[in-house]
């Protein structure tokens, strides 16, 4: 199961030993005066599609 969710490309929590679980907001920001490049353009798009959980 949990190789089939790693594939899927969706964020999973880490519970690792000795570090605290946390839970950090993501923001998605870009200057809307400037082109961007292919790469971050790409990022942009996929990051677009995520919604809170």
């Amino acid at each position: 199961m949990f190789g089939r969710k790693r594939r899927s490309g969706v964020l999973l929590p880490l519970n690792i030993e000795g570090f605290p679980l946390r839970r950090t907001p993501l923001f998605k920001m870009r200057r809307r005066d400037q082109a961007i490049g292919v790469v971050a353009e790409e990022l942009w798009n996929r990051i677009g599609g995520l919604a809170p959980s």
